[in-house]
């Protein structure tokens, strides 16, 4: 098994192979030393990293991890791509539960596309400017999302019904999640400080979660974090 250094050399490595017309892709390598590069210029520096793959490293998520101050938070950038087609470059701002790095992003955090224009380099810098711009902001909501969902009581039953509705009715969790998740509620890898909420079961629940293929891994997320919400 590959540690994340050789992962991500293997991804900066990987050849644009689309050649469609519907479709600019970038280079995985122009992405993450783009990234790293604007990274520097802000005197940023990530305290984790971590990589989701798709379709034998076609497809990649980064996750950039930072946590200047300690917090139970940490602010998090997530960036996707694919060199085969399958998705365009993109950025989502969220948080990180920094005691087990699961990731917590909404479907109202800043969410940036590629618009197929100008120079790939620019495009990836103009993301980057404006999630630093939002980083403060962002991190402002997530905090309060996190004391909402803290204050939210889910016994046991209201537990396997949310769960139950997220597999079947919304089709957000698939079945070997089910298990993982399973497994988190009988016997817990971390404690989060906020036993039976809504906070420590959308933890559990990420925390299933945290395999989730590249192309898939964005929206999961949103769905589950969202779906919490909605329901606290």
């Amino acid at each position: 098994m590959r540690n994340t250094q050789e992962v991500k050399q293997a991804l900066m490595e990987q050849p644009i192979v689309y050649e469609g017309s519907r479709y600019s892709p970038i280079s995985h390598k122009e992405v993450i030393e783009t990234i790293e590069e604007q990274f520097d210029k802000e005197n940023l520096r990530f305290t984790n990293f971590r990589i989701s793959t798709g379709n034998h490293l076609k497809q990649c998520v980064l996750h950039y991890i930072f946590n200047p101050e300690e917090h139970e938070l940490g602010f998090s950038m997530s960036f996707k791509n694919s060199v085969d087609g399958t998705m365009s470059f993109g950025l989502a701002t969220g948080a990180n539960v920094m005691i087990c790095s699961n990731g917590i992003v909404y479907g109202s955090s800043f969410s940036y596309k590629r618009k197929h224009t100008g120079s790939a380099k620019i495009e990836i810098s103009e993301a980057l400017k404006t999630g630093f711009e939002t980083a403060n902001s962002e991190m402002e909501t997530q905090l309060e999302r996190m004391n909402r969902l803290k204050e939210v009581h889910v016994d046991k039953r209201i537990q396997a019904e949310l769960i139950g509705r997220m597999y079947i009715e919304e089709g957000i969790l698939q079945s070997h999640q089910m298990s993982a998740l399973k497994n988190q509620l009988i016997q817990p890898t971390y404690e989060y400080s906020a036993p039976d909420t809504m906070w420590e079961l959308l933890n559990h629940t990420t925390f299933a979660m945290k395999e989730a293929p590249a192309l898939n891994w964005h929206k999961q997320h949103t769905g589950v974090c969202d779906f919490m919400l909605q329901n606290s």
